[in-house]
């Protein structure tokens, strides 16, 4: 599996690309087109995702992990499930990851806000 780390994508025509579980860690990918792309697991963590096209992609890192919302999708470490999945079973999942109850809170309070937003 190539790595993207560090990789200038900006402005990459990626429309329908392949790159379920790719590592883009802190690629570049300002400008980049997404549309039809797959990014099932994906890491996009410290991703330049400024003006992507075609995915409606939002990252938060207030806590353990960084959360990616990907087209309905949320990654919060190894854990990827789809939206309402989180809504209704992320404090349970936070419990049994042992994060502590801030870092339940934050992340609920920003999946929760999610649904409201998308």
């Amino acid at each position: 599996m190539e790595t993207y780390t560090e990789r200038d994508l900006s402005s990459a025509d990626l429309r329908e690309a392949y790159l379920r579980e790719a590592d883009l860690t802190g690629a570049n990918l300002y400008k980049a087109d997404l549309t039809g792309a797959d990014l099932y697991k994906a890491n996009l963590i410290g991703a330049n995702l400024i003006n992507v096209k075609g995915k409606n992609i939002i990252t938060y890192s207030r806590g353990q992990h960084q959360l990616t919302y990907v087209d309905g999708d949320v990654r919060i470490g190894c854990q990827y499930h789809p939206l309402n999945y989180w809504i209704t079973n992320g404090e349970r999942i936070g419990k049994d990851a042992e994060y502590t109850v801030e870092q339940i809170n934050h992340y609920m309070t920003f999946i929760r806000s999610l649904k409201k937003e998308v």
